[in-house]
């Protein structure tokens, strides 16, 4: 991977990083406050695994 692609990716990744830091209080607080933690937790977590799965279908159509 060439060094500029690099330092884009990087920057995508850090702000794609605060923008789900910002957006988690303000979507997940109101979660916590109507359901519980727990529940707040879950809804995050399968967020997070759906994530992965579709990064990974995103990544096996690039390289095939």
């Amino acid at each position: 991977m060439p060094a500029t692609n690099r330092n884009v990716l990087l920057g995508l990744f850090i702000a794609t990083a605060d923008l789900g830091v910002s957006l988690g209080s303000v979507v997940m607080g109101p979660v916590a406050d109507a359901l519980s933690y727990p529940v707040m937790y879950t809804v995050c977590a399968g967020l997070g695994a759906l994530m992965i799965l579709f990064s990974y279908d995103k990544r096996n159509q690039f390289v095939n």
